[in-house]
């Protein structure tokens, strides 16, 4: 996962996860805890979009 403080470089250049990992640990948790009480999108089967949702936030 990438961190970026987007008031002092809206433009992205400075990926803060490394210097800031509790804060990046504690993101993780909260979008895991969200994404638990979604449902799985009708027009897929669970386990592909299982399967896209680690793809999407391992990527780096």
């Amino acid at each position: 996962m990438r961190l970026f403080d987007l008031a002092r470089g809206p433009g992205e250049t400075r990926d803060l996860a490394q210097a800031l990992p509790e804060t990046v640990a504690a993101l993780e948790r909260a979008l895991v805890g969200w994404e638990a009480q979604l449902i799985a999108p009708r027009w897929r089967t669970a386990d592909v979009w299982r399967r896209e949702q680690v793809e999407i936030h391992s990527a780096d």
